[in-house]
């Protein structure tokens, strides 16, 4: 109610964009280099298109402004700080993650 759409939107995007970039990196060292799927097919899938993926996604969210950079990492270091609190220092499973 007190952010214009726009804003609203480029945060969103900006949450979308950066969780996807980090999946691919994710993606890549699971099992490229945890897994060493290292054939010619594991690196096509597991190196050359997640590094495709993240610098392609990255092109796009490097294009926000510099506020939504601010108040998303903001947001996002928030949330790290609240993930660490809860984990007592990421030694223990998030909540949510117990019942898996």
């Amino acid at each position: 109610m007190f952010m214009p759409i726009e804003t609203i939107i480029q945060l969103v995007n900006f949450g979308a964009l950066t969780s996807f970039m980090v999946l691919n990196l994710s993606v890549f060292a699971y099992f490229f280099v945890k897994k060493r799927k290292r054939d010619m097919k594991g690196f096509i899938n597991y190196c050359l298109l997640p590094w495709l993926g993240f610098l392609v996604i990255g092109f796009v969210w490097w294009g926000f402004d510099w506020k939504t950079f601010a108040v998303g990492t903001s947001w996002m270091i928030v949330g790290v700080i609240l993930l660490a609190f809860k984990t007592k220092g990421f030694r223990e499973l998030p909540p949510t993650m117990r019942e898996l």
